[in-house]
């Protein structure tokens, strides 16, 4: 899980979480790199943040964010007052 952090690079290789779930919050002006295969990622309340995600099983969830940049690819894309992205 990446949650309440700022302004940093934050990336995991894989091995640590292949096929598994992951959960992405509370972020501010991060660089995302997920380079192992998961399961589904939810991604809430995050702000000027990149996304550079390794492909995803089944969905990603995106609640309530802002000026995003998303580099992904997925079966199934959800949102949710997702903005300037």
């Amino acid at each position: 899980m990446f949650v309440k952090t700022e302004g940093q690079n934050l990336v995991k290789v894989p091995g640590l979480i292949d096929g598994r779930d992951f959960k992405i919050a509370d972020l501010k002006n991060c660089n995302v790199f997920i380079m192992v295969n998961i399961a589904q990622l939810n991604v809430d309340r995050c702000e000027n943040c990149n996304f550079f995600i390794a492909p995803i099983a089944s969905s990603i969830f995106i609640r309530d964010c802002h000026n995003m940049k998303l580099t992904i690819a997925t079966a199934q894309f959800r949102c949710r007052d997702l903005y300037d992205s």
